[in-house]
C-alpha cells in the first residue's frame, strides 16, 4: 500500500504571482491552465510527493479568497485533470467541500453529497479517495 506523501499548500512558485498569488495551494491546482500545471507537477513530484490533495469544482467558481484563478470546468475538463495527474505518477485525492453552500450540518452535508455524487459517479474509474470536507471558514460564506 502506498503511503500518503503530499502536500496542501506552502509550496512558493514564481510562475504563480501573475495569477495572484506565488503560494502554489494544491485545492486550487484545477484552476490553472495546462502549461501551469506542467510546471507544478514538476516542482510537487520533485519534492517527493505522490499524492495530490485537491478540490472537487466544477462549473462557474470564483476564485478560492480571490487569490486564486477562477474556474469553469466541465466534466470532460476534470477528467483530463484527473488523468494528467495520474499519467505523472500522481494520485488524486479529491476533498468533496463547496466554499458557497453551508457545510456545517449533517443535512448541509447530504446537500453536498447529493450536488457532487452524481459527478463523482462519472468519474470513479479516476478518483479512488474521496474526502467529504466541513466548511473549515467557521461558516463564512461569500457575499457575493
Amino acid at each position: 500500500m502506498r503511503r500518503f506523501r503530499g502536500d496542501l499548500s506552502g509550496m512558493k512558485i514564481p510562475e504563480l504571482g501573475q495569477y495572484g498569488t506565488d503560494i502554489f495551494f494544491t485545492a486550487e491546482y484545477l484552476a490553472y491552465p495546462a502549461n501551469i500545471r506542467q510546471i507544478l507537477r514538476d516542482r510537487y513530484k520533485a519534492k517527493g510527493y505522490t499524492h495530490m490533495p485537491m478540490s472537487l469544482a466544477i462549473g462557474p467558481i470564483p476564485g478560492y479568497h480571490n487569490m486564486y484563478p477562477a474556474t469553469n470546468l466541465t466534466i470532460q475538463d476534470y477528467r483530463g485533470i484527473l488523468e494528467e495527474l495520474w499519467r505523472d505518477g500522481l494520485v488524486p485525492v479529491v476533498f468533496v467541500i463547496d466554499d458557497r453552500d453551508p457545510s456545517q450540518t449533517p443535512a448541509d452535508m447530504a446537500a453536498i453529497k447529493a450536488k457532487y455524487t452524481p459527478m463523482l459517479q462519472q468519474l470513479k474509474d479516476l478518483i479512488y479517495v474521496v474526502v467529504p470536507a466541513g466548511n473549515t471558514t467557521g461558516g463564512c460564506r461569500p457575499t457575493t
